[in-house]
């Protein structure tokens, strides 16, 4: 089984690409270059999955906001690892079909990763 680092790379790229693709903000850095607390609320996220599989994208982007928040983010009109400000620090309810649709592609792709 793979662990939980290599699960997060993969979903890292997935959300890269998806994002490409449909023309939303995406962090150009590779996953060598990211900081190291990006990585971690990437990990913390595949172990929520890991820990309940039946999590639903508003739980996904409930714990990633208190993740979030506990490492000092907030609010903001843009992606700004510096000032740690995001644009997604909103309610579930709030965020776009398309940003919505990122937290179900993290799931499954943990759990597809999982299935391997």
């Amino acid at each position: 089984m793979k662990i939980n680092l290599e699960i997060a790379r993969i979903c890292f790229e997935a959300n890269k690409q998806y994002c490409k693709e449909n023309k939303l903000f995406y962090v150009l850095d590779t996953w060598d270059e990211l900081p190291s607390n990006i990585k971690e609320s990437i990990v913390d996220g595949v172990q929520k999955v890991k820990a309940n599989p039946k999590v639903t994208a508003k739980e996904m982007h409930d714990n990633w906001l208190k993740y979030k928040k506990a490492d000092g983010w907030k609010f903001g009109k843009t992606n700004d690892a510096v000032n740690k400000t995001h644009p997604n620090m909103v309610p579930f309810e709030k965020l776009s079909k398309e940003e919505q649709f990122k937290d179900k592609l993290f799931i499954k792709t943990v759990k597809a990763e999982i299935a391997k």
